[in-house]
């Protein structure tokens, strides 16, 4: 059983992980999606 517990506690170890990877991809995204939005303002006006 101490096994299963060391397995467990590495699985929640690896989705804290992918949880912090995941948000750090969402900020991207944003910032992106700003970029873009800004660009097609920008030929819009042109």
């Amino acid at each position: 059983m101490k096994r299963l517990g060391k397995l467990r506690d590495a699985t929640k170890a690896l989705i804290e992980i992918l949880d912090e990877k995941i948000e750090d991809k969402k900020k991207e995204i944003a910032e992106l999606e700003k970029e873009r939005a800004f660009l097609e303002k920008k030929m819009l006006e042109n």
